[in-house]
């Protein structure tokens, strides 16, 4: 089990190390053509692109572009497009973590539900969780045993004594007879 969390640690960083190429590069940023130095490069933003009551805010003339960060005039405002750790821009960081979670997390429980409906063991520990969630029946609520319940659907725990023995049976090294 410790195998598997560590794999899926070092994947999901893998994947947010690489969609940080996807989802913004931290040097770009949005400003006006007043705040780019002299000379350096930039691409225009078509006014019909930026919604219309941000153009009502914007001073009469103003003229949107998207450059490097390094193309800004000392003390110029912008926005960036990207997140940078070093600023401090845990908006950025958690919206990130949002958005991968938006598209992976459905897909997991899609795949969870047709498992669940092919498997008696996971739907007699979900219909379990349901019951200890909820104060009919059983009495009070029992939230501890409603997570122990979904942690054995999920099968990240033995659902019983005998498949925590069989397991451990299974995984027990082979004994070899001495030789003498």
């Amino acid at each position: 089990m410790n195998k598997f969390i560590v794999g899926l640690l070092l994947v999901v960083g893998m994947f947010v190390g690489a969609s940080c190429a996807v989802f913004g590069d931290e040097q770009l940023v949005i400003t006006t053509q007043e705040q780019v130095q002299e000379g350096a490069e930039f691409e225009v933003i078509p006014i019909d692109q930026i919604p219309v009551d941000l153009v009502a805010l914007l001073p009469e003339g103003s003229i949107i572009v998207l450059t490097d960060r390094d193309n800004l005039k000392e003390d110029a405002t912008y926005v960036s497009m990207g997140f940078d750790e070093s600023e401090g821009n845990l908006d950025g960081i958690l919206k990130t973590a949002l958005g991968i979670g938006s598209i992976f997390v459905p897909g997991l429980a899609a795949w969870e539900g047709v498992l669940t409906m092919f498997s008696k063991r996971k739907r007699k520990h979900y219909s379990n969780a349901a019951k200890k969630a909820t104060p009919i029946g059983e009495g009070p609520m029992d939230w501890g045993g409603m997570f122990a319940s979904i942690k054995s659907a999920l099968g990240s725990s033995h659902s019983s004594s005998e498949t925590e023995v069989t397991f451990a049976m299974e995984n027990a090294p082979a004994q070899t007879p001495d030789l003498v």
